[in-house]
């Protein structure tokens, strides 16, 4: 259960935007739906949800092309992700033999590192292959769901960090960024009012005509532009943690 919920939320910015009693232009249908597609993502391309899984052998989609370009595609589980998306894959561990050693079995070896060593008679041919061996495994993420994995073990079971987009219902929002949240939602709102309202100078009510001032809303899309080149300055989705506000 989050701070708020997404009613609460959406009225909180309504009451920051000075809107709350105004006959509007869009519903809150609208303006929940331009939350999740602007304001909520880009929140969550910079503090995404930060889940750990286990994916298996039984994922990998593609193992035939293990001899012929070195990697292998696997798919991430939908269960893992089932009602958001998956904006990036922030870490990778093995998971099988040996996967706490500094040590990784490249995709074109078979076989364990003291039989291969063993079977090895030229010196230089050893020596060749214990370089191969230390390669530490990389990846590509392919969205929306698959990791294409380099340099990795011949079979087993990985560990990923992945990146998720925050459920729209708010829960996975942190107590902590609703505040930062809630800065960037407004300034996207007035940017997205203010592109619609712009040419209309008053709204007719039942009491009479309400003159409309939103000149100072002509800024805030830049000013929400400037908060989030400021985040971009402070987060790096690389790090295999991420500190919440």
């Amino acid at each position: 259960m989050g701070l708020y919920n997404l009613s609460e939320f959406v009225e909180i910015l309504k009451g920051d935007c000075g809107i709350r009693d105004l006959p509007l232009p869009i519903d809150d249908k609208e303006i929940v739906r331009h939350f999740e597609l602007s304001a909520l993502r880009e929140f969550s391309i910079r503090y995404p949800v930060i889940k750990e899984i286990w994916v298996t052998e039984s994922e990998a989609l593609d193992f035939q092309q293990r001899s012929i370009s070195g990697c292998v595609t696997y798919q991430i589980p939908e269960k893992f992700w089932q009602g958001t998306e998956i904006l990036d894959v922030l870490h990778l561990l093995p998971g099988g033999y040996g996967s706490e050693a500094n040590m990784y079995m490249p995709n074109v070896v078979l076989g364990s590192a003291d039989m291969l060593i063993e079977s090895v008679a030229d010196i230089k041919m050893a020596a060749a292959l214990g370089s191969m061996m230390t390669h530490a495994p990389t990846w590509r993420f392919d969205p929306p769901d698959r990791v294409v994995i380099y340099n990795g073990w011949t079979s087993g079971s990985y560990r990923f960090e992945i990146a998720l987009k925050h459920d729209l219902s708010l829960a996975t929002i942190p107590p902590g960024a609703f505040t930062n949240l809630r800065q960037l939602a407004v300034l996207d709102l007035k940017a997205y009012l203010y592109k619609k309202m712009k040419r209309i100078t008053n709204i007719e009510t039942g009491i009479g005509s309400i003159d409309l001032k939103i000149d100072d809303w002509e800024s805030a899309d830049r000013e929400m532009q400037d908060l989030l080149r400021d985040w971009d300055d402070t987060v790096e989705l690389g790090l295999q943690s991420i500190n919440y506000f």
